[in-house]
């Protein structure tokens, strides 16, 4: 209901989408207070705690928050400063930064889930990685958790390894993982993402190079070619 929406914040979607994202503030600070530290980052088959429980629910937040693209600004306040900035920007208790790794695995397994499934909501995370948390190594920027940083390059490099074959074979999908002020440049083979700076006479931009397959030599495809029996 918010995507398209310039005047979002006076929407009734927007104040309920920020009374969750309080509500998961508070809890990670009751859980910094109360709670004993897990037995291991890595979700377990037969039990979920309180950390997978808020974990899961950040997840569903942020996917819901994914689906808000356009316009550039109005994506950005909602991914970003409503929903990742509000939830893990204060904090840098233990609780946050194990939450935080959790969520970030959620939303890794989700992305990669498209190396056998191009799927919308695959798209939508790598979407939101991808603006939210940049194209560039995080230790270059500031203004950046030293936290995201694996999860920053864990979906860069998905992005540049994965985007032409899913450009090329699922062109919808593709477009999916576009949003915000992120674009893709065909000619330059790259991602693109444009800070809004009203400072300078050209905005400040950001790439990503997408390597593109190999194409097969005459000769090799002859190589590859079939028989056919005499």
């Amino acid at each position: 209901m918010l995507d398209g929406k310039t005047d979002y914040y006076e929407h009734p979607s927007y104040h309920r989408l920020k009374a969750v994202t309080n509500f998961v503030r508070k809890a990670i600070s009751l859980i910094d207070e109360h709670a004993d530290p897990p037995e291991s980052i890595k979700p377990h088959e037969h039990w979920h705690d309180v950390y997978d429980g808020i974990a899961d629910l950040v997840f569903e937040v942020v996917m819901a928050a994914s689906s808000v693209k356009s316009p550039d600004w109005t994506a950005w306040a909602i991914q970003h400063n409503t929903v990742w900035g509000q939830i893990f920007g204060f904090s840098d208790g233990r609780a946050s930064r194990i939450i935080g790794k959790k969520v970030s695995r959620l939303l890794y397994n989700e992305i990669r889930e498209m190396d056998e499934w191009p799927n919308f909501k695959g798209a939508r995370a790598l979407g939101f990685c991808l603006l939210v948390l940049g194209l560039s190594p995080i230790e270059r920027r500031r203004g950046y958790r030293k936290e995201d940083s694996p999860l920053q390059a864990l979906a860069a490099r998905w992005a540049s390894k994965n985007y032409a074959r899913l450009l090329n074979d699922h062109p919808e999908v593709a477009a999916a993982c576009l949003m915000g002020s992120v674009t893709y440049d065909n000619v330059g083979q790259r991602f693109v993402k444009t800070f809004a700076d009203h400072t300078r006479k050209e905005p400040q931009k950001e790439y990503l190079k997408v390597a593109q397959p190999r194409r097969k030599s005459p000769k090799a495809a002859r190589r590859a070619r079939p028989q056919q029996s005499e």
